[in-house]
């Protein structure tokens, strides 16, 4: 054991991930092709400019396998242009819609990386930059909306120049706080915004009402000002005083707040159409999987389903055990599974020469290498374990062991995954893969032979695998694929690697 190790932190220490908004360790290495998929699905939904349809996603996996890490990964990469939303599993029956809309309230308010401002204000500055510019004529050739009834006048000119600049601007170069010039400014935005928005949806319900709590909520910087907006927007009934202080009125007392919530939602959404899609993540959701709460997962799933229906320009995934995917799918209606699955993404157990690089990086701190900290009969410990987050958990029982000396736990449950295990839920992705619209037969024949060489080359030709083997070509050929990649004669391998 290196002897510089007294004094420094446990690397393996932090081992699970509870919302995407964390920073932890990521070898991006491990699942790319899943996260790749992802980025598409967004890419595909931002380039619909005619129906804005929003669409579905189900990240499978085992516990500790890296879903919520996947999500991490998704909200470093992609929080700079669109909104990610994070929603834990709903507790009451009859407040399904509110419990969600109450997670995407508190996810608006995270702040984008290497910025000040939230995500919610990210949003509301781009869409309403983007609405102002249409209004004003100054977004395309032809003469916009305010143009062709009157000049614009000094006002409109110089916000439209604020927001032409950098669209966050508009919460610093609009006046200052209380004054006039700034109520004169953000009440030609609110005028501005209506306008757009009865030209483009509808007037009924709350959403004129809505956008009008958005906006006071842009106009104030001050944060007491803030956080009653913010009150307001989540249905809350507020003072007499408060209401005074804020320009708003309370909701009627017969509101119905999953009807209220909704509606929210969609105004987020359909906002968004003039930003980058939201990323909407149900995550947590095991418990729903337990007979006692069967209700809630049939008003969980026409939740979903509204969702689908009524908030655009989202891609929706939900995170989930392969037991409770299985589950859902006997409980949920066709149109739910329809939507939700319209993407299956498996995640399988990394081989180990990625699991040892995990160990290497989170190890980095140290500036020794994995081989110096553990023997091979260690890291044979370490790496034959279910799950990356067993992997990480076993490497600090053993750093833990050789720096402290605390007990080295047994952890006898832990049943070590077989290289015959791992290459079997590979094929089983591969297998989902046929059934996607998007099915690319070069790529996945490809993949295929690779998976046939390793299990020659292991000598895993079992009973099970070759079944397996058989009806995935019979799948791909029954999609009109000639497989000649399956066809050729299988070479012999024996080197180390998988």
């Amino acid at each position: 054991m290196p002897n510089n190790l007294g004094k420094k932190p446990n690397p393996f220490s932090h081992n699970r991930v509870d919302t995407p908004f964390q920073t932890h360790t990521d070898f991006k290495e491990v699942y790319q092709d899943e996260f790749s998929r992802l980025q598409s699905i967004i890419d595909d939904i931002r380039d619909d400019k005619v129906n804005h349809q929003s669409k579905g996603a189900v990240v499978i996996g085992e516990p500790g396998m890296g879903k919520t890490h996947l999500m991490m990964r998704l909200a470093k990469e992609r929080l700079k242009n669109n909104r990610l939303l994070f929603i834990r599993q709903p507790n009451n029956l009859s407040s399904v819609l509110y419990h969600i809309y109450s997670r995407v309230l508190e996810s608006f308010v995270e702040k984008v990386p290497g910025s000040d401002y939230s995500q919610l204000e990210h949003l509301l500055a781009n869409s309403f930059s983007k609405i102002i510019r249409q209004m004003s004529g100054a977004s395309h050739s032809s003469v916009g909306i305010l143009a062709s009834i009157s000049n614009l006048t000094n006002k409109d000119k110089h916000i439209l120049k604020v927001v032409s600049e950098e669209p966050l601007n508009m919460y610093q170069k609009l006046g200052g706080e209380g004054s006039r010039s700034k109520r004169d400014y953000w009440q030609r935005i609110e005028n501005m915004v209506a306008a757009w928005w009865k030209t483009h949806y509808s007037e009924s319900g709350y959403s004129m009402a809505l956008i009008q709590g958005i906006i006071k909520f842009c106009s104030y910087s001050e944060p007491n000002k803030r956080k009653l907006v913010g009150k307001w927007l989540a249905a809350n009934e507020l003072e007499a005083d408060e209401l005074k202080n804020i320009g708003l009125k309370n909701w009627s007392e017969n509101v119905s707040q999953e009807a209220f919530s909704l509606e929210a939602m969609s105004v987020f959404g359909k906002l968004s159409i003039m930003d980058k899609p939201l990323i909407i993540i149900f995550d947590q959701l095991e418990a729903l999987g337990e007979v006692y709460n069967e209700d809630l997962l049939l008003s969980f799933g026409e939740a979903v389903k509204e969702i689908f229906t009524h908030v655009p320009n989202s891609l929706i995934i939900l995170n989930l055990f392969p037991q409770r995917w299985e589950h859902f799918q006997t409980v949920f209606d066709g149109a739910v599974l329809d939507r939700v699955s319209q993407e299956k993404i498996i995640l399988t157990l990394p081989e180990h020469d990625k699991l040892k690089e995990i160990l290497a990086l989170n190890a980095q701190p140290l500036g020794n290498d994995i081989d110096e900290l553990f023997t091979s009969d260690e890291l044979a410990d370490i790496l034959n374990q279910k799950t990356i987050r067993n992997v990480l958990v076993r490497a600090s029982d053993h750093y833990k062991h050789k720096v402290y000396g605390i007990y080295l736990p047994k952890r006898s449950t832990q049943k070590a995954t077989s290289l015959e295990e791992v290459i079997a839920g590979q094929l089983k992705a591969l297998e989902e893969k046929v059934t996607e619209k998007d099915f690319e037969p070069a790529a996945l024949t490809a993949q295929l032979k690779a998976l046939e060489e390793k299990i020659t080359a292991k000598g895993l030709e079992s009973e099970g695998l070759t079944a397996q083997l058989k009806a995935l070509e019979e799948k791909i050929t029954a999609k009109g694929v000639e497989p000649v990649a399956l066809t050729e004669p299988r070479r012999e391998n024996h080197g180390e690697g998988l």
